[in-house]
């Protein structure tokens, strides 16, 4: 399908982007389209990382508010 983000769709350069993304988490793009639980590992460690980023963030920009 035309303009889709689907990993099939993507052009080759596109998908290493996604498979070298992946892989830091130890998973496949081939698992993660066939196993739900795969998606929510890798889902919850990047809302993780996430959330570790805003709290990094927020502490570091309040300027010792909290210190």
């Amino acid at each position: 399908e035309a303009n889709s983000w689907h990993y099939k769709s993507l052009k080759p350069s596109e998908r290493k982007l996604v498979d070298d993304a992946v892989e830091a988490y130890g998973v496949t793009p081939e698992q993660l389209a066939s196993h739900y639980s795969y998606r929510d590992i890798v889902n919850a460690a990047v809302f993780q990382s996430f959330e570790d980023m805003a709290v990094h963030t927020f502490k570091r920009e309040q300027g010792g508010l909290f210190e």
